[in-house]
């Protein structure tokens, strides 16, 4: 097995999750140390226990993303671990089916929560990783945005409002730290099922289904130094779904 991330490190947020999980796994496999931070502990625990059970290196942290002041905790965490952070990845968001909603009638409640978990989770995050990177001269970022942050979606509007942040955001601050030897892109997934059960075919042009791993492979590409010279970009793992009708079918 190839071990691009030997003696690197990686602070995943989310890392209890799907994508977050699966990505946190595959890096610990290709040699990283992994802090994994999650806003529930237990699932950022069984992500570490299944790395370690493996012979990986992975630490759990209970982690608000929406804290700028926890943000600053889990960088100040992984520097006094191990002394360096090589890798960001901000997989923490996310929005729930039953809270989507028109504009016009959503609450204040939600539309914050999606703002402050999708947007300034990554902004907090960002910040703080970016810190200690400039100081060695070497980083790599990668943030979850989604296909919903560059096309819209009903009912979405706020979840979409944050993942286009996202996107903007990671093009500006690829032009502040480019000069650094700083990476930092955005991968955009479409539809990635948390349970198994709905057929989601529909969705792909390549008519199956995504699974967590796919997203993590486009995220280990671009944290390896495979793409160093990849940066400022957003890249879609959606299967060809944003080609949308024509790549679907011209009958």
């Amino acid at each position: 097995m190839r071990m691009r991330f030997d003696k690197k490190t990686a602070i995943v947020t989310g890392g209890g999750g799907s994508i977050g999980g699966a990505t946190a796994k595959m890096l610990a496999e290709e040699g990283c140390s992994v802090l994994v931070c999650d806003y529930d502990f237990e699932n950022a625990a069984a992500v570490c226990n299944e790395i370690s059970k493996k012979g990986g290196v992975a630490v759990p942290m209970q982690v608000n993303v929406k804290s700028s002041v926890e943000a600053d905790a889990a960088v100040a965490k992984a520097m006094e671990l191990w002394g360096q952070i090589d890798i960001l990845v901000c997989s923490a968001g996310g929005s729930a089916r039953e809270l989507c909603a028109p504009l016009i009638d959503q609450t204040d409640e939600v539309i914050q929560n999606m703002i402050g978990i999708n947007l300034y989770g990554v902004i907090w995050f960002n910040r703080a990783a970016a810190r200690e990177m400039v100081k060695r001269r070497y980083g790599k970022i990668i943030n979850v945005a989604s296909t919903v942050g560059t096309q819209g979606r009903k009912h979405m509007a706020e979840y979409s409002a944050a993942k286009g942040g996202v996107i903007a955001m990671t093009k500006t601050l690829a032009i502040e730290l480019g000069k650094s030897n700083i990476n930092v892109n955005a991968v955009s997934p479409g539809v990635v099922p948390r349970e198994s059960g709905h057929n989601w075919n529909s969705q792909s042009v390549m008519d199956k289904t995504a699974v967590p791993e796919d997203i993590g492979g486009m995220i280990l590409y671009l944290a390896s130094d495979a793409a160093n010279f990849c940066t400022g970009a957003n890249y879609l793992v959606d299967g060809g779904n944003s080609l949308g009708v024509l790549g679907i079918s011209m009958r």
